[in-house]
């Protein structure tokens, strides 16, 4: 319809300019704007017979693709949505919960600090008490080593003093002295 209205429009103007050419007002239409318009109308059915298919085919591929594209973003969009809200609820939830996970985790290192205090206390008591059992045990081992010294120097110089100061006096008297001891020891 549109292509009629310019066609029109064209030759009207032809005709106009083909009167004014010549310098007479006639009503016919002069044969040089007959040929153009049966040149035109050739072209045209030319046009339409031979590229009617390919401008069709071409604009439905168009739009296929248009659709195809449409659906694909209609998609993609249907799933950033969808994120979108699930993004959303997890905010929510973490906002919600934001101050007791604040007071758990504080209440929790709270706890954490008294249980490292405890055990912190509890192996300092356990290095003093392993400290003092060490010092006695050593205090003990020194007393003894103390006395066995005492002992070794009390038989060396018993010893000596046997040796060189008793006699045979001494030693009947005390065989003697033995003797009455374990009778009396035994009736």
């Amino acid at each position: 319809m549109k292509l009629a209205s310019a066609l029109l429009i064209t030759l009207t103007s032809y005709v106009a300019l083909a009167a004014d050419a010549h310098g007479a007002h006639s009503n016919e239409v002069p044969s040089m704007v007959k040929w153009q318009f049966i040149n035109l109308a050739i072209l045209g059915v030319i046009l339409y017979k031979y590229g009617r298919q390919p401008v069709i085919e071409f604009f439905q591929a168009r739009q296929t693709d248009y659709l195809k594209q449409a659906e694909k973003s209609k998609t993609l969009f249907q799933e950033a949505e969808k994120e979108y809200q699930d993004i959303e609820q997890r905010l929510k939830t973490l906002n919600a919960t934001a101050s007791s996970s604040v007071e758990q985790a504080k209440t929790e290192a709270e706890a954490l600090r008294k249980q490292m205090i405890a055990d912190a206390q509890a192996t300092a008591n356990r290095i003093k008490d392993d400290a003092q059992a060490t010092a006695k045990l050593e205090g003990q081992k020194t007393t003894l080593k103390a006395k066995q010294e005492i002992v070794l120097q009390a038989l060396t110089s018993a010893r000596q003093v046997l040796t060189t100061d008793i006699g045979s006096q001494d030693h009947q008297k005390l065989q003697s002295e033995f003797n009455k001891n374990i009778e009396a020891v035994n009736p």
